[in-house]
């Protein structure tokens, strides 16, 4: 059965190119996302190719590339992320830090044994004052 309406055959016509147009955008928007070493995402590729996650969701097509390259690209982000120029130069600054940590750790543990050597010299001469200071109570 024809449609007998042709202005309704045109308008499902440009739909059916704006949808394939916009599918091409996601793919394109996946390819660069797997030559940049970027995270692969539904929603990030979503809105890079500026369309809805519906849109995406809908076409089975899409939703498997998604998923097929998702895997593959993440890993290979970490994978760069870990050896990344950047990333030594923070765990670097960490253990900078935790060295440093460690460095006033030990400082304070021996503060605190000088500490304790002097309070017990303190003590000593507290009980010893206190015994040169006892008058004797004679019983008659």
């Amino acid at each position: 059965m024809a449609n007998l309406n042709p202005s309704n055959d045109a308008a499902h016509k440009a739909k059916r190119e704006v949808s394939k147009e916009k599918a091409r955008e996601v793919k394109r928007q996946i390819e660069h996302c797997i030559s940049a070493n970027e995270r692969i995402t539904l929603l990030g590729i979503a809105k890079r190719a500026g369309v809805s996650r519906a849109f995406i969701y809908n076409s089975q097509e899409l939703r498997e590339l998604i998923e097929s390259h998702k895997v593959q690209a993440n890993a290979k982000v970490v994978a760069h992320g870990l050896s990344s120029k950047r990333v030594q130069q923070k765990i670097k600054g960490l253990q900078n830090k935790l060295e440093a940590v460690i460095a006033k750790s030990k400082n304070q543990a021996l503060e605190i044994v000088r500490l304790q050597k002097e309070n017990d010299i303190l003590k000593q001469h507290i009980e010893k004052i206190t015994a040169d200071n006892v008058i004797p109570i004679s019983r008659s």
